[in-house]
This record gives C-alpha cells, structure tokens and sequence, in this order.
C-alpha cells in the first residue's frame, strides 16, 4: 500500500500534521521553549 505515491503523500502530510499538533502541545506544556525546528 506504501507503494501507492499518492498514499504516500497522505500518509506522510497525516504524520507531518500530528507532529506540528504535537510540538505546539509541547511547547505549551514547556512555555515554548524547546523549538525542533
């Protein structure tokens, strides 16, 4: 199913969406300091 580009590019925009969601949750958390950019 990976072979499918086009999933791919879902998949890969779906984690990509997740870890910015994460790393914003983060830096609340921390007061914004940790920046992994």
């Amino acid at each position: 199913y990976l072979a499918d580009p086009m999933l791919k590019e879902q998949l890969y925009a779906d984690i990509e969406r997740r870890y910015k969601k994460y790393v914003k949750m983060r830096q609340r958390i921390y007061g914004g300091n940790q920046t992994w950019e």
